[in-house]
């Protein structure tokens, strides 16, 4: 019986609600706009941070991945890349890791490669990588096969992986493109395999990936390459990194003429190096939705004291013929309820158009777009900001309500503890309002400001920024390598005036 009690009283109230918010058109409809602008504000911002800082890299046991770099001490932090000496070096010495690869980031090359040989010639975005790239990071083909562990090896016939899109478009999803012979950069492969979309590693819009030749080096340079490993079992970050650090002091001790600033080669986690650089932004954006969404509130609190206040006479009425305290403060409650329900349901739908605009908008730096999205764990935030909103500005004006004193609240002009209790209470959500909008204002000056000076940085030139130009040549293929005459840039006269060159 109390079961059923409490439905009907549930169902009661809920009909009550209802009548009451539709007869006051504008209160309703100021408090869910306000709302659903700091529900909408929130999810938009939580389903970026979810998909980029708290779900877990989209490649099998994550956790265990890591990126190796050099890095010179006149550089201070940064990570630059190493030569296939390095590289050869740390699988020979290195016993941390169950498996170690590495991927070619050429700057100037951009990481393009020009596709002949099948079709119309087409450049496209690509990674050299070595033979068990793929097996390091877990990823299927969804045609095919990738790399076999020897196929890096000198003498081999070089052979390239596609992406679905690139396989898609060019060859209009046909299987029967393995085995067929294209001419990357002048070289011929042999396609072997696809590799599904839903795959990302370091660049949003790679195509192709090359094995990447083991040929045995006669120098160090140039310094193109960064390894990926996989941990062995038990074996945890720090204990990696110090083992390469001794690597890296016995090559430098091994090779003084070519690293004479002295050379480190840090091993960081994969996650870090894909979200380091944008994780504290995300936060102090996610720190000024909350402000947001805590204004919103407090507009709404003060809404509802007011509209508490409006509503004494029809209070004290029902307390005088023997209304329950408790199920007053139900009955406004769920007023609270179906108000931020209704606007968590808005404000995911601004949510919507939001992560849209933001793949549209976004830099192509901002890693994982891809994944952003309203999924489950988005839409089960949206569910418990909602409900802690209606709580944070339904529960106090109910108390308040259900405290009334029917004698004095029938006055006509009354004006008691109450009232002035009430009183109090509106200027304490405006102070809140005007603390968090000062907050909101400082962190934006502080943004602009920081805008301005990135403005005034002096290049090191006079001439005004509307009249300089940038263009970028990569040439590739067996002819530039083979006749480096010109203005071209190859060979080893490059690479003799720029080696060790960082990457990043």
């Amino acid at each position: 019986m109390r079961r059923v009690n409490f439905y009907d009283d549930l169902v009661r109230d809920i009909r009550y609600a209802a009548r009451t918010l539709a007869r006051n058109p504008t209160f309703t409809f100021a408090a869910l706009l306000a709302l659903a602008l700091g529900i909408g504000a929130n999810t938009a911002v939580f389903s970026v941070v979810n998909a980029v800082l708290l779900q877990p890299l989209p490649y099998a046991d994550p956790g265990r991945l890591v990126m190796i770099f050099n890095s010179f001490s006149h550089q201070g932090t940064s990570r630059s890349g190493a030569s296939l000496a390095d590289f050869l070096d740390w699988k020979a010495r290195s016993h941390s890791f169950q498996m170690l690869d590495a991927f070619e980031f050429n700057r100037f090359s951009n990481g393009r490669f020009t596709l002949t040989g099948d079709a119309d010639p087409e450049e496209v975005i690509g990674l050299s990588v070595t033979s068990t790239f793929f097996e390091t990071l877990g990823v299927h083909p969804l045609l095919g096969r990738t790399f076999a562990r020897d196929e890096d090896q000198p003498l081999r016939t070089p052979t390239v992986v596609l992406s679905e899109r690139l396989w898609r478009r060019r060859y209009h999803s046909n299987p029967n493109v393995l085995g067929e012979a294209v001419v990357l950069n002048g070289r011929p492969h042999t396609i072997i395999g696809v590799v599904p979309d839903s795959f990302e590693f370091f660049q949003r819009d790679v195509e192709a990936w090359a094995v990447l030749t083991l040929n045995p080096p006669s120098r160090r340079g140039p310094f193109f390459l960064r390894g990926i490993a996989r941990l062995k079992p038990g074996v945890s970050l720090q204990q990696a990194s110090a083992e390469m650090d001794r690597i890296a002091h016995e090559i430098e001790q091994s090779n003084p003429s070519d690293y004479k600033t002295g050379l480190r080669i840090p091993v960081v986690s994969l996650r870090e190096t894909v979200v380091g650089d944008i994780r504290p932004l995300l936060w102090v954006l996610s720190g000024a939705v909350v402000l947001v969404f805590l204004i919103a509130v407090s507009n709404v609190a003060n809404l509802m004291l007011a509209r508490s206040t409006a509503r004494q006479r029809e209070i004290a009425i029902r307390l005088s013929i023997g209304a329950a305290r408790g199920p007053l403060v139900r009955q406004f409650m769920t007023e609270s309820l179906m108000l931020s329900l209704a606007s968590g349901g808005i404000g995911v739908a601004l949510a919507c158009w939001g992560v849209g605009a933001l793949r549209w908008l976004a830099p192509p730096s901002l890693p994982r777009l891809n994944e952003i999205a309203i999924d489950t764990p988005v839409l089960v935030f949206t569910l418990l900001a909602s409900m802690a909103s209606a709580v944070l500005f339904g529960l106090m004006p109910a108390l308040w309500a259900s405290r009334c004193a029917p004698g004095e609240a029938m006055k006509q002009g009354g004006r008691g503890s109450e009232a002035r209790e009430r009183g109090r209470a509106r200027g304490a959500l405006v102070v809140a309002q005007v603390t968090f909008s000062v907050l909101l204002l400082i962190g934006a000056g502080l943004l602009i400001r920081s805008f301005s000076l990135l403005g005034r940085v002096d290049p090191g030139f006079r001439v005004p920024a509307t009249h300089v130009l940038t263009m970028f040549v990569s040439p590739s293929g067996l002819h530039f390598d083979k006749n480096p005459k010109g203005f071209l840039f190859t060979g080893t006269s490059f690479w003799n005036m720029f080696a060790p060159f960082p990457v990043s």
